[in-house]
């Protein structure tokens, strides 16, 4: 509840979010559709939610910004 999301080379990205606890979460967790598998990627510096995520291409690097 309440992640940034973004698609990167048919993979999505969830950034942090609320658990059912209610608190901030500091995950970033990556879903495969071909897959169905969910994997914990990272951790962020600090919990978020109620935020946006977008994916940058810059010259077919890959970059994340929350």
């Amino acid at each position: 509840e309440s992640c940034g999301m973004s698609v990167c080379n048919g993979k999505i990205f969830i950034l942090g979010g609320r658990g059912e606890n209610g608190e901030a979460s500091d995950t970033i967790l990556c879903y495969d559709p071909s897959t169905g598998i969910i994997t914990g990627v990272a951790a962020m510096p600090r919990p978020i939610s109620y935020h946006g995520c977008v994916t940058i291409h810059r010259y077919n690097e890959k970059f994340y910004h929350s």
